[in-house]
């Protein structure tokens, strides 16, 4: 006889979804990354202007606050893409540890039938041992 578990269809369902949230996950995570070097690249590069930009005219300091102006929004706006990224990635996280419940309640499930089965299997194997045992006794009397 043959292990057949009555939910393995559910079972795989729950493993790709499964999959499917830890790669949504892993793709908010990347994209949280790429953001923060996005921001550390711009911070490095307007340090490294700021250096020029301090020996020069009064209309180039006028300049380079209106830029510095539109930078700081620029970083701000980065800064709440990151924050929007955390609180995505908050929710992911709870749809991959329900994913992970729900997938790990159907293997137990099949681990519990299985069990079952083989215990079934083994008294039935104890029985016909127990038969043969009763007819080879019958047999030398």
């Amino acid at each position: 006889m043959k292990f057949t578990f009555r939910f393995e269809s559910v079972l795989k369902i729950r493993r790709f979804r499964k999959r499917r949230e830890e790669q949504r996950l892993s793709t908010l995570i990347s994209k949280k990354m790429l953001i923060k070097n996005q921001i550390e690249d711009l911070k490095a590069k307007y340090r490294n202007e700021k250096q020029s930009w301090e020996k020069q005219s009064v209309l180039a300091n006028r300049q380079y606050y209106a830029q510095k102006h539109d930078r700081q929004e620029y970083l701000s706006q980065l800064k709440n893409k990151i924050e929007r990224l955390n609180n995505e990635i908050k929710d992911q996280r709870t749809k991959l540890t329900n994913a992970l419940k729900q997938m790990q309640m159907i293997e137990k499930i099949r681990d519990r039938d299985k069990q079952a089965f083989i215990e079934q299997t083994e008294h039935i194997e104890q029985l016909e041992q127990n038969e043969v045992a009763i007819q080879q006794f019958n047999a030398e009397s």
